[in-house]
């Protein structure tokens, strides 16, 4: 019996940290879900930014993602200043019900900083970045 418990302690330990990083387990802070978007745009990893925007994003800019990558290219690019952000500095988070909202300030290379707040709303069970 010790033998079966130990082998299934080491199963789990192993599997753990590969579940983690799918999200199948660890659900995203709002301040989590802010960093991981944006450094994800700063990386011009556009399309992987899909699933951190809100089902009302979409319906607001269109459905069909390809149509709007372009548009979501540019806006990456002027919100990371074409990939030169630092580092993401978060003030604050608020969290009301499934509504949520973070402060932060994004520092550039330049030395240049951009302070604001970003809204975001609890769909599934997931923090998304809305309008």
């Amino acid at each position: 019996m010790k033998k079966s418990q130990c082998l299934l302690c080491i199963t789990l330990i192993a599997i753990l940290p590969l579940l983690a990083s799918c999200n199948m387990i660890v659900h995203q802070s709002p301040s989590e879900v802010i960093v991981a978007a944006y450094m994800a745009g700063n990386e011009g990893r556009y399309a992987a930014t899909k699933k951190y925007f809100s089902s009302e994003f979409f319906d607001f800019t269109g459905s069909d993602f390809r149509a709007i990558a372009s548009s979501m290219r540019a806006s990456w690019e002027r919100s990371t200043k074409n990939g030169t952000i630092e580092r993401i500095e978060i003030l604050g988070e608020i969290i009301r019900d499934t509504k949520a909202n973070v402060q932060l300030v994004l520092h550039f290379k330049d030395g240049s900083k951009k302070k604001f707040s970003e809204p975001l709303i609890k769909e599934k069970g997931y923090w998304k970045i809305t309008i």
